[in-house]
């Protein structure tokens, strides 16, 4: 017979991957590209936890899915922190009355409290405590202000006094202590997944531990954060996956897996109808001119092809939040990177609009900047390699490429950063970015040279310096 009490040994998360050849969440690309960022890396990562989530995600969806990543690409995950001054804040209990008096079986904690204080200032007042060591002297008198709690917070520090030996009360203790591990993080997310009765018997012990225990967990998840360590040679692979993924998606080469994942513990399946990219670029390139009319060329962009998604703690019903993503045909996060990619905007960093001092409704939004390649009359005026035309414009010159062949690619790589033109680009990398599979780096040291003989018929001498080995873009081009 099933024991819905039990504790279960795994827990649900979204299996979404770039490597699969399927569309994927925008939110779960997001958190792709915020971990090629380094966006989850450094020693106090709180705020991008708080900040850098996806729109629909909850705190267990973003912590289970950055485990799955750590593993994906071998990362390590440090500096464990929980904030547990905002979980002691939900389960303290009130010592005063409606009249703000003191409740009596605490006035004497408050007595020592107070004398402590006034011992505290009469020092000050004599000069007896150093400037550099009031904040040393104010944390010890603090600690005599009287504090209970009461709840699933309670009954874990009870654990820890009377139980310290259970399973539960050992995960506890390493959090509160900040020495937990991924395999900690783990756990947490088993507690928080746990199943209950539909009522809970607060007088059977099993069920008030297995309530106390996922209720306090899932606060966990809510204030807990970490590193995921990152050295460079990750980001690039992350960033070369990414790469990779979105020539599918602007070729339209990513197939409909009707993957089901769990979301807000809501079970999703993905729309059957998503946009081709042609219709994406339509509807965005659209809403770019509306905002360069108004705004010049840099601006803030928003997700205004979806309803925002509400910002409390209940979220969306799961029948509302299942017709959320059944009609959602337009990948905001998709076309944003994919526009980047085609050299067309440059970007300072997408993420949601959460503000902690002002709570709304969360959307997408992107501070961008439109360059000269978005608009085909000012796209010859500067040096760009146009990928949907394939074109190359250089100084006026407009040269035609074929379409997805050898110089096409070795082109859209060389393309693909703007800030990476002045790049010397070894063919051996640009291989390596293009197809692993292929051995001969020779085919990209010959693109480049029939792409020299295309320029040099149009009076363009000289444009690349080339080596047998690597290939760079003269720098009297790039000025």
């Amino acid at each position: 017979m099933f024991d819905i009490l039990k504790l279960p040994s795994k827990y649900y998360f979204n299996e979404d991957t770039i490597k699969s050849g399927n569309y994927i969440d925008d939110g779960s690309l997001l958190v792709y590209y915020k971990l090629m960022q380094g966006w989850f890396s450094g020693k106090d990562t709180t705020l991008s936890f708080l900040w850098g989530g996806p729109v629909e995600w909850s705190s267990k969806d973003l912590v289970s899915y950055l485990l799955k990543l750590s593993r994906e690409y071998s990362l390590k995950i440090e500096n464990i922190e929980v904030i547990w001054g905002a979980i002691e804040d939900e389960y303290e209990k009130t010592l005063i009355d409606t009249d703000k008096n003191i409740l009596p079986e605490y006035e004497a904690e408050f007595l020592i409290y107070f004398q402590k204080q006034d011992e505290y200032n009469k020092q000050v007042e004599a000069g007896k405590i150093d400037k550099k060591d009031i904040h040393t002297w104010f944390e010890k008198v603090q600690k005599y202000n009287p504090k209970h709690f009461e709840g699933s917070y309670k009954w874990a520090l009870d654990q820890l006094k009377d139980n310290s030996g259970s399973e539960f009360a050992k995960l506890f203790n390493r959090l509160k202590i900040g020495q937990a591990t991924a395999d900690d993080i783990e756990m947490v997310l088993i507690y928080a997944s746990r199943t209950l009765p539909y009522v809970v018997n607060m007088e059977d012990s099993e069920q008030v531990e297995a309530q106390h225990s996922k209720e306090l967990m899932s606060y966990v998840l809510s204030y807990l954060s970490f590193s995921i360590v990152t050295t460079e040679d990750d980001r690039q692979k992350i960033k070369d996956d990414i790469s990779e993924y979105l020539d599918l998606f602007i070729e339209d080469k990513l197939n409909h897996g009707r993957e089901k994942v769990r979301i807000q513990d809501t079970s999703i399946t993905y729309p059957s109808n998503i946009l081709n990219f042609n219709a994406h670029k339509e509807i965005f390139s659209d809403y770019l001119k509306d905002m360069l009319s108004k705004y010049g060329n840099n601006f803030r962009i928003i997700n205004k092809f979806e309803d925002e998604f509400p910002y409390d703690d209940n979220g969306l019903a799961p029948d509302e939040m299942k017709e959320r993503y059944r009609t959602k045909d337009f990948l905001f996060v998709h076309c944003v990177l994919a526009f980047k990619k085609l050299g067309l905007i440059r970007m300072q960093g997408i993420s949601t609009n959460w503000d902690a001092l002002d709570v709304k409704p969360l959307a997408y939004e992107s501070q961008i900047e439109v360059l000269p390649s978005f608009l085909g009359n000012q796209v010859s005026d500067k040096l760009n390699f146009d990928t949907d035309k394939s074109r190359l414009y250089v100084k006026g010159n407009e040269i035609k490429i074929k379409k997805f062949g050898d110089e096409y690619h070795t082109l859209r790589i060389i393309f693909e950063d703007p800030d990476e033109l002045s790049k010397e680009w070894f063919f051996s990398e640009i291989r390596e970015k293009i197809d692993e599979s292929i051995i001969d780096d020779k085919k990209y040291y010959n693109a480049i040279y029939q792409i020299g003989l295309k320029l040099k018929a149009n009076g363009i001498d000289n444009f690349f310096i080339r080596t047998k080995q690597s290939v760079k873009i003269d720098s009297k081009y790039l000025s």
